[in-house]
């Protein structure tokens, strides 16, 4: 999980659509929206090309990973962070009309770019990140600061939990998933090959590379892989 930073002011999509609809006081939901795929596009541009969840690209080099199976498709998402539902649910216990107010269902603070799975006929086993946790709330999001540190990613392509929390969000997005995994290790030994044994001058130079975007871009699951790295960094100081 990589962290977002939200700044005050939305993107121009959810700017824009405010200024039309709020004074009409009506249709202010999240359905009745029709900007979804700037919104999606300013997310993604937001978060430098990469899912927020698992580090996949959401940008053209996602056609890279599509699966030989046609019922199997990958693609960029508005990901709720607090479920639509939930968002909905609190807004009328404040007695507010759902569509007639503001809803978190329109917070850009709450929103960001996932990968999302799509499968026909549905296949659970199949489904991972934004797919996989359905209305569960995540104990760890992309907009907390310390989200990162949460994490630990291995060069087998696996990943664990600092925290109970953050165990727990692994689970509801299956970021273990095989796929997943594979993934991660791919890109991991792409950037590190195994047989390699870099000094901790050669480390920090790759973690610095991939702190930084080039051309907008982070490179693919940047933030797995400075994982991994940092830990060979903090083992080569023993």
């Amino acid at each position: 999980m990589r962290h977002i930073p939200k700044g005050k002011a939305p993107p121009a999509s959810i700017r824009e659509w405010r200024e039309v609809q709020e004074p009409v006081g009506l249709n202010l939901d999240y359905d009745s929206f029709n900007r979804k795929a700037a919104l999606r596009a300013e997310l993604v541009e937001e978060q430098y090309g990469l899912c927020g969840y698992t580090g996949t690209p959401l940008d053209d080099r996602l056609g890279g990973y599509q699966e030989t199976d046609r019922n199997l498709a990958f693609q960029a998402h508005i990901e709720h962070i607090k479920p639509r539902s939930v968002c909905r649910l609190e807004l009328e216990e404040r007695g507010a009309e759902y569509g007639r107010e503001i809803c978190e269902d329109m917070d850009h603070r709450n929103l960001v770019a996932a990968l999302e799975v799509r499968r026909k006929p549905p296949a659970k086993s199949e489904l991972f990140g934004a797919a996989a946790h359905g209305n569960d709330e995540l104990p760890v999001t992309p907009v907390q600061p310390d989200c990162e540190q949460r994490f630990r990613y291995d060069d087998n392509g696996g990943v664990t939990g600092t925290d109970d929390d953050a165990k727990n969000t692994i689970k509801l997005l299956k970021l273990n998933h095989t796929t997943l995994e594979g993934w991660r290790r791919g890109a991991i030994w792409g950037f590190l090959p195994v047989e390699v044994m870099p000094t901790r001058e050669d480390l920090q130079q790759m973690i610095d590379v991939l702190d930084g975007p080039a051309n907008g871009r982070l490179a693919e699951f940047s933030f797995c892989i400075r994982s991994h790295l940092q830990f060979l960094l903090g083992e080569s100081e023993d």
